[in-house]
């Protein structure tokens, strides 16, 4: 592709490296957050206008959904997980097919990447997409042409507000399923707010 994300890792002493290679497939993949939990299990994030991404050899476990955004040449987030070898044991993109600004290419861009001490993930950044409300929790996959939002019964989750771009925070469970998505802001854009640049889990 013509830009490829890149990911290296080094031993505690910091002379020798334990990884590096690319990360990348045809098009356009930007890396734009990392995270490792107590397991030394890594999660990246990031935005791709690339048809697929590397899947891990032995199949995809968890919630998957391709690469929608291409309908509209527009531009998908990514989140991909390695084990504590380094192995790619998981995938998926994350995005909607159609923007909710007329002539505007739809983009989700994943920001931050945190853990809960159940191994769960967050993800948080920003999207322009259409939303669709997903009856399932956890979700396997996306059953619409919208960004998923969804969550138990009886939570309060939110779509899009009606402005130029919100700030999403998505969920998965330590097996990568899909526990709820949701999306925050109002009759603006949220770009202003940082794009969802950082997010946090308080101690339980």
């Amino acid at each position: 592709g013509s830009t490829d994300g890149f990911l290296v890792k080094l031993f505690p002493d910091g002379q020798s490296t334990a990884l590096s290679t690319y990360y990348g497939s045809n098009a356009f993949d930007y890396i734009q957050c990392i995270k490792f939990d107590d397991l030394n299990n890594m999660v990246i994030a990031g935005l791709s206008s690339s048809s697929s991404l590397p899947l891990p050899p032995g199949g995809n476990s968890g919630y998957f959904q391709n690469n929608i955004a291409l309908t509209n040449n527009g531009h998908s987030g990514f989140v991909s997980k390695f084990d504590n070898l380094d192995n790619l044991v998981w995938m998926t993109f994350i995005s909607g097919e159609n923007s909710v600004l007329t002539n505007s290419v739809p983009t989700t861009s994943p920001h931050s990447i945190t853990f809960d001490n159940l191994y769960n993930f967050y993800i948080s950044g920003l999207t322009n997409n259409e939303t669709s409300l997903l009856s399932c929790s956890p979700c396997t996959t996306n059953t619409t042409n919208d960004f998923p939002i969804c969550g138990p019964s009886g939570s309060t989750v939110t779509g899009n507000s009606g402005g130029a771009s919100d700030v999403f925070v998505t969920a998965f469970n330590s097996d990568n399923y899909l526990l709820w998505g949701t999306l925050y802001g109002g009759a603006g854009s949220e770009d202003k707010l940082g794009y969802g640049n950082s997010i946090q889990i308080s101690p339980v």
